[in-house]
């Protein structure tokens, strides 16, 4: 919310001689980031090469595309993930109008669920 004086960040990128590649992970990065509040979530997708990830801007991602969200924790990531994802993303092209861009499969990680609460971090 602006009116609090607060910013809110949906995207990093750290470019230059400061920060060679493979400097940062961006995975640590993202976490960090909708930890200690300072975005509300973050996209991931992997880099050309599929060896990495880097962050991506939602609005430019997401625009007139269609989305599968997917929630678990993922441990550990399971090829029963994989398969519903596959299904939900086919059905979905099946039903969508001729010309749609390709289905997004999203897999949604809660915060909470890899960070204990300080209360039980002791």
């Amino acid at each position: 919310d602006e009116s609090k004086g607060r910013l809110e960040v949906d995207f990093v990128d750290f470019q230059g001689p400061a920060f060679p590649a493979g400097s940062w992970d961006p995975r640590v990065l993202a976490m960090r980031m909708v930890q200690w509040r300072i975005a509300t979530g973050v996209l991931l997708e992997p880099e050309a090469d599929g060896t990495s990830y880097k962050m991506a801007v939602p609005n430019s991602m997401f625009y007139k595309r269609p989305v599968v969200v997917e929630r678990s924790r993922f441990a550990p990531v399971t090829y029963m993930h994989e398969e519903v994802m596959d299904a939900c993303s086919s059905q979905m092209m099946e039903e969508a109008e001729a010309g749609t861009r390709p289905t997004i499969k999203l897999l949604n990680l809660q915060i909470d669920d890899l960070i204990p609460p300080a209360s039980l971090a002791a």
